[in-house]
C-alpha cells in the first residue's frame, strides 16, 4: 500500500509539472490576443501557476479518494463529497480544472443576467 502511495504521488507531480509547462501548447488555440500575451513573461509564469495547482489539486483529490475513501472498504458507502470529489479530480487529471474554474464567474453572471429585475417605482 506505502509502495502505491509513493508511486502514485510520484506520477502526480510528474504529471502536473508536465501540465504546468504544456498546458498553454495543449489546450490554448492561436490567436492574435494569445500570441500579444505570450511575449510577458507575468502571462507564462501565471499560465504555469495556475495549470501546475490545479494538476496538483485533480491529483491530491484523486489520491485522496483511492486511498482514505474507497480502500478503507470498511462500511464505505458513496456520498456527495464523493462525487464532488471525484469530479475535482477528473477535471485535474484531465487538466480541464483551470478552465472549469475560469467559466465559473462567466457562468454566474449570465445566471445572474437571466433574473428578473425589479421594476422601480
Amino acid at each position: 500500500m506505502c509502495t502505491a502511495k509513493i508511486i502514485v504521488g510520484v506520477i502526480g507531480l510528474c504529471m502536473s509539472i508536465f501540465y504546468g509547462f504544456k498546458a498553454v501548447n495543449i489546450f490554448v488555440a492561436d490567436s492574435p490576443f494569445v500570441e500579444a500575451k505570450k511575449k510577458f513573461p507575468s502571462w507564462w509564469i501565471h499560465q504555469w501557476w495556475l495549470n501546475f495547482f490545479c494538476s496538483a489539486i485533480g491529483w491530491f483529490a484523486a489520491y485522496y479518494f483511492v486511498f482514505y475513501r474507497l480502500i478503507p472498504l470498511r462500511g464505505y458507502s458513496f456520498k456527495g463529497d464523493d462525487a464532488a470529489l471525484i469530479v475535482v479530480a477528473m477535471l485535474g487529471l484531465a487538466g480541464f480544472l483551470p478552465q472549469t474554474l475560469s467559466l465559473i464567474p462567466l457562468t454566474l453572471g449570465s445566471i445572474v443576467s437571466l433574473l428578473p429585475k425589479k421594476k422601480e417605482q
